[in-house]
């Protein structure tokens, strides 16, 4: 009795506070959902009038499209979806049927679906681009309702990609791992990646590798202050610095894990880019930069 008395306290004490009660016990499993479904056509519009041709639960093998309705906002609407993984088809006038794999997890889950979608190629061209065969695509997630369409890719190509931002992570036997986010908006997107020989073996403790120095000369004073940046041609890598100066040159040091391959270092000042130039890594250690040679701009 005074165990129930104690909790009712502490129940009324929460309610008082603001809290709900259900703080007091673990929070209930969700098994039904309420799903919303938005149709856009990939390029920024809504899209109404289409239809729902199926809704399959894929441990059930039960169509659901019937629990759907326009709602006051005409909004396609279901409510009681047992939470689980369905096979959504969608007949939009004017576009091919849209057919996509749908996760439902929570109790109110909200489904876009793009009517357009593309071809997705991944390419390496990096130093072990002649094995290009060996390396997978491990995972292709939409960012905007986490889907994976890593299966879609047969030797690195893919139909039928919604439209979308994705991240990318690719991979290969003895290869750093490459991770980048790819933009999906157009019917055929090619994705260029670099993937290098990890290192042998790796230092004991976190340490920098590769570092380039150098040292940019002939500074207009107009266009301090100065920087640099290091940018990946087809590695996705971005390290900065800021010029030390002295008189009318400054130095730089870029110490960072800094990968293998084709970069670009940019120098820039407070009106713009003053000099690009390509950096091939491990060959380029120290860079000096001209801003006086007129043949070094660009």
């Amino acid at each position: 009795m005074r165990t129930m008395r104690t909790c009712q306290v502490v129940a009324l004490l929460l309610a008082l506070m603001g809290c709900p009660v259900s703080m007091l016990g673990e929070s209930k499993e969700v098994r039904d959902s309420t799903v919303h479904l938005i149709v856009v056509d990939g390029l920024g519009a809504k899209l109404h009038g289409g239809e729902i041709k199926s809704f399959l639960s894929k441990r059930t093998g039960q169509d659901l499209a019937s629990r759907f309705h326009l709602d006051k906002f005409q909004e396609e609407v279901a409510t009681a979806i047992p939470v689980g993984e369905y096979q959504l088809r969608v007949n939009q006038p004017g576009f091919p049927v849209a057919s996509r794999v749908v996760q439902i997890s929570k109790s109110d889950e909200w489904v876009y679906v793009s009517v357009r979608t593309a071809i997705v190629h991944v390419i390496d061209v990096g130093s072990m681009h002649e094995s290009n065969g060996n390396f997978k695509v491990a995972s292709f997630i939409n960012v905007d309702d986490g889907n994976e369409f890593a299966s879609a890719f047969h030797n690195n190509t893919a139909m039928d990609i919604p439209y979308g931002i994705y991240e990318l992570v690719a991979s290969m036997p003895f290869a750093h791992t490459v991770k980048r986010q790819v933009y999906v908006f157009k019917p055929e997107v090619w994705v260029f990646i670099s993937l290098e020989l990890s290192p042998v073996s790796l230092p004991e403790y976190l340490s920098p590798r590769e570092v380039i120095t150098g040292e940019v000369t002939n500074i207009n004073p107009e266009d301090e202050p100065i920087y640099v940046t290091l940018v990946g041609l087809h590695v996705p890598y971005t390290i900065d610095d800021m010029l030390v100066m002295s008189g009318s040159s400054g130095t730089f040091k870029l110490a960072g894990v800094n990968p293998d391959g084709q970069l670009l270092l940019i120098t820039s000042g407070k009106n713009g880019i003053l000099n690009i130039r390509e950096v091939t890594i491990p060959q380029d250690q120290h860079v000096v930069i001209n801003l006086g040679d007129i043949n070094g701009r660009k």
